[in-house]
């Protein structure tokens, strides 16, 4: 195991992360839970035509053309998102699978009162079973929720001076490729059923496992030294080589088509994911989800012991 240097990457926490992907029927905006696709419903999608709505972020000719890359689902279009809000009857279809990115806010209530608030940052996947016209025009269609793919704004780069965000590239070059292959083999993917890959956790033995971190800004002396000593003891349960870089090399190196395993962690509203994936094609070897916001001592125990089975 490499030793963990704060004199090469001082101060540095955890990263909250980019996205996590559910394929499957969505049950309510802050839940992570979602029933299953029928065989019925993936073929049906087999036929449909993609729009994907091109979202106003620096990046967005790149984002197209990383998508463009790795879809081989169907037949792909690319809209402005302006376009897309503004013309809903063409693009709303049984015949279209709709891909669009979305910001929204809920405020939790309980007994009648503000109990909570959290935002919802994500590509939403779907399309609609049915769609009828009314008296005046308007589109009303019976929706159906395909997938979704959570972002945190706290990796998003947002540009000096612009409002656009920029996305990670090469993060969502790898959840595309993994949306994309679960469509093509008909496969429902639920981040609350976990993921487990025995078998290709235990080959981490001799590889080197990426952890993408980043600087916390603004912290006094006395939370720099909670936060080293956090980190200390979180590396301390992982026995096997490891690598710490920026998110920004990270994608970079997704995008140059590297093979290596990287550990990804998302806040959602009381829960976050962890997972550890591929980025040579996306693929997920380990998934899960708790009650609280960070990866610690435990959980990284939990993994070094997968990876110590033969």
């Amino acid at each position: 195991m490499k030793p963990f240097s704060f004199s090469i990457v001082c101060f540095l926490t955890i990263a909250t992360a980019v996205a996590q992907i559910n394929v499957g029927n969505g049950r309510g905006a802050g839940n992570l839970w979602v029933g299953s696709h029928s065989q019925k419903t993936f073929d049906k999608l087999k036929s449909t035509t993609t729009y994907f709505a091109v979202p106003e972020v620096c990046n967005s000719s790149e984002l197209k053309s990383v998508i463009a890359s790795v879809w081989t689902f169907n037949e792909i279009e690319f809209v402005p998102s302006d376009a897309f809000r503004n013309n809903r009857k063409k693009y709303v279809s049984p015949e279209n699978l709709l891909i669009n990115l979305r910001d929204l806010e809920f405020t939790v209530t309980k007994d009648g009162f503000p109990a909570g608030f959290f935002g919802k940052f994500y590509f939403l996947v779907s399309t609609y079973k049915s769609v009828k016209e009314t008296g005046k025009g308007e589109i009303k269609g019976d929706f159906l929720d395909i997938s979704e793919i959570y972002l945190s704004k706290n990796l998003l780069y947002e540009e000096e001076g612009q409002t656009q965000y920029c996305l990670n590239l090469g993060l969502i070059k790898n959840y595309f490729q993994l949306l994309n292959r679960k469509l093509s083999a008909s496969e429902n993917l639920k981040m609350n059923d976990g993921i487990v890959d025995k078998e290709t956790l235990a080959t981490l033995k001799s590889k080197t496992l990426y952890l993408p971190w980043k600087l916390d800004e603004g912290l006094d002396k006395e939370q720099v030294e909670s936060q080293k000593k956090l980190i200390e003891k979180t590396l301390s349960k992982y026995e096997f080589d490891y690598k710490i870089v920026s998110y920004s090399e990270l994608g970079d190196s997704i995008l140059n088509g590297e093979d290596i395993y990287y550990v990804n962690e998302t806040p959602f509203f009381r829960f976050y994911i962890l997972t550890i994936a591929n980025s040579k094609t996306g693929e997920i070897i380990y998934l899960n989800n708790k009650g609280n916001f960070r990866i610690g001592p435990g959980e990284m125990k939990k993994i070094n012991g997968l990876v110590s089975k033969d």
